[in-house]
């Protein structure tokens, strides 16, 4: 049972920290005929790459923390846990801010480079760049919030313990974990509307 819950941990945050990289692409980052514009379509692999080396590294960071909450005691276990979750949390923010910095940076290129897009249609793809970014910030803040004051409702309450406290803890990361596919998934569908 222990193992799952922490696997479920290390699961939520993968799919948190990848959830940023799988948004289709905009209809404006598509050339003539729907497809996406040759250099858009490098750009993306290169940042799906290196999100997927970054996930990796951090699944490998999330097992080894695992393995050394064998054998503590209850409120040892959940305040390394909640540490871990933190600094995960802050790495992860540093992360996405890099990778959205380059892709605004790429993008704000490749409309230099197009004169013939109206300065208004480059605004708009800007803006919306940025609010989907924004958007995607404060869900991993609301979803690192709530993880925090799950555990430390845990942590004060003294009387969950054994199998029922593993039990909560994996029915609340799979519900944050189901509610991260359902936000990228409202995500994919509202830009391929676009």
């Amino acid at each position: 049972m222990k193992n799952r819950f922490f696997r479920s941990v290390a699961v939520l945050f993968v799919i948190m920290a990848f959830s940023l990289f799988f948004v289709t692409p905009s209809h404006a980052q598509r050339g003539k005929g729907g497809e996406m514009d040759p250099a858009m379509k490098e750009f993306m692999e290169k940042q799906k790459k290196e999100a997927a080396e970054y996930l990796a590294k951090q699944d490998t960071a999330a097992q080894e923390f695992m393995k050394t909450l064998a054998g503590k005691a209850r409120d040892e276990k959940l305040k390394a846990v909640k540490e871990f979750k933190a600094a995960h949390y802050k790495e992860n923010c540093e992360f996405r801010d890099k990778m959205h910095a380059e892709k605004l940076e790429f993008v704000k290129k490749r409309m230099e480079a197009r004169e013939s897009m109206p300065q208004a249609m480059k605004d708009k793809m800007l803006a919306r760049l940025e609010s989907e970014y924004q958007d995607f910030k404060k869900f991993h803040e609301k979803k690192n919030a709530e993880n925090m004051e799950f555990l430390d409702k845990l942590i004060a309450d003294k009387t969950k313990d054994g199998a029922e406290l593993d039990k909560l803890l994996q029915d609340f990361f799979k519900s944050q974990k189901d509610d991260a596919k359902e936000f990228l998934e409202k995500k994919r569908e509202n830009n391929k509307k676009r």
